[in-house]
């Protein structure tokens, strides 16, 4: 996952980036179903990742983002993804994969660039500014949304 600076050594990082992984396989599957013609399977399979990514952003934003901000750190762009979270989760909440089709394929290129960003970027910075006891604030979150 992040053998570069080693931020999948944190727990609820590993499991941040698990979800990530998670999230392309699911959008795998969704791109086979479009090629198929298969619009019930994809929007089935559509309806499945935006739960699934919902649930992720709350881990991500009542934890990891919560604590950087707090710490007084990467507002800006925890700002950015923040919001960039909401726009991806509310269109694959609306998505409509028989009617629109290349939308939903490009809102599923959006989602992998934008888990990208976090994996490469957003993550390693965590880990470098992000104070020791802060990570603790941060696991707790991530395991109070383990029991939804």
């Amino acid at each position: 996952m992040c053998p570069q600076c080693g931020c999948d050594a944190i727990p609820v990082i590993e499991a941040l980036m698990a979800d990530h992984a998670a999230m392309a396989v699911k959008a795998r599957h969704i791109e086979r179903a479009l090629d198929a013609q298969s619009p019930m399977s994809a929007s089935s399979l559509t309806t499945e990742l935006a739960r699934s990514f919902a649930h992720h952003r709350l881990v991500e934003h009542e934890g990891l983002f919560s604590q950087l901000l707090e710490a007084g750190e990467l507002h800006e762009r925890v700002e950015r993804i923040e919001a960039e979270d909401a726009r991806l989760c509310t269109a694959l909440q609306e998505a409509d994969a028989g009617a629109r089709p290349d939308q939903l394929r490009r809102l599923l290129a959006d989602l992998m660039v934008h888990n990208d960003l976090e994996n490469n970027e957003v993550f390693p910075l965590a880990l470098e500014l992000l104070p020791l006891e802060r990570w603790g604030a941060v696991e707790a979150i991530h395991q109070r949304f383990l029991v939804i």
